[in-house]
């Protein structure tokens, strides 16, 4: 990969030149690299199915580019040099989000007691819902959580009251805007 910078000739051009060598427009600079060789071989399960996945991302992309709040959201994000609204969006929908803490250590069974979420994502988890089973399956409470202090920082206020926490199923639930979900349990 070569990049031409201040040549009147290769500036703005794109496209193939004789089946050998592509040239393509990043930002202010033309890059030019080999064309890349057609495979022989059959694509395999996965890379079948990695197509369709971006295939897919894609889609969305292209979806949620028509929406203004959506790209103004993105074009605000900090980014690298060179990324567009467009790859941001691409890389949103294939990476889901995930809870990777739960923060259960102000819980004694009360109302009004804080169980702290740390959910992450690449660009921002939409909403995360928080849900408390007892050993026997039922549903004590659940609900909606509150964005913190931090953007991966979540908090949700118990609001029933739970006579023994020994047993007790505390899930969290991420969604980011591609409406991708990632999830943690812990265990009283």
């Amino acid at each position: 990969m070569a990049k031409v910078r201040n040549n009147l000739l290769l500036r703005g051009l794109s496209g193939m030149l004789g089946k050998q060598l592509v040239f393509r427009q990043v930002g202010d600079d033309t890059i030019l690299s080999m064309a890349p060789a057609k495979s022989t071989k059959p694509r395999s399960p996965r890379q079948l199915a990695q197509e369709e996945q971006f295939g897919e991302a894609t889609r969305y992309a292209q979806s949620r580019a028509a929406d203004p709040l959506m790209v103004a959201r993105f074009a605000a994000l900090p980014r690298k040099p060179h990324t567009s609204v467009h790859t941001m969006l691409i890389a949103d929908f294939r990476c889901p989000p995930t809870v990777a803490a739960l923060d259960l250590s102000h819980y004694t069974g009360r109302p009004g007691e804080p169980l702290y979420i740390t959910a992450l994502d690449n660009y921002g988890v939409q909403s995360v819902h928080v849900r408390l089973t007892a050993p026997d399956g039922r549903v004590v409470e659940e609900g909606p959580a509150q964005p913190g202090s931090a953007p991966s920082l979540w908090c949700y206020l118990t609001t029933a009251t739970v006579a023994t926490r020994t047993g007790l199923r505390v899930s969290a639930t991420a969604t980011d805007y591609p409406g991708h979900t990632g999830s943690r349990e812990a265990l009283l």
